[in-house]
């Protein structure tokens, strides 16, 4: 893990070398998005009969994220195209269909 806090230091000068200054200042990271979402199990295969009833869920896929407050939050996108569905996040690609 990257460390919570970093120190800057700023200096500030004009034209004239003696005129000088330096402010320090302590930056707290309290949240940073630095966790991809998983699946779990990253990889599932699916037997879809063909007389499915419309409308049957076919699988529930699950996902989660080791990060905190709104950087835990992440959707599911279905992408659909003609009869084929995918379902993408972040980099992961999962195959199914839409009905």
């Amino acid at each position: 893990m990257l460390s919570p806090f970093f120190n800057v230091t700023v200096y500030v000068q004009d034209t004239d070398p003696s005129h000088v200054d330096a402010a320090h200042i302590e930056v707290r990271v309290t949240d940073y998005n630095d966790n991809a979402p998983v699946f779990t199990p990253n990889s599932k295969t699916v037997t879809i009969y063909e007389n499915v009833t419309v409308g049957t869920t076919l699988h529930r896929f699950t996902a989660s994220d080791r990060d905190t407050g709104l950087n835990r939050l992440f959707t599911y996108v279905p992408l659909c195209t003609h009869s084929h569905c995918i379902l993408a996040l972040a980099s992961l690609t999962l195959l199914g269909f839409c009905f």
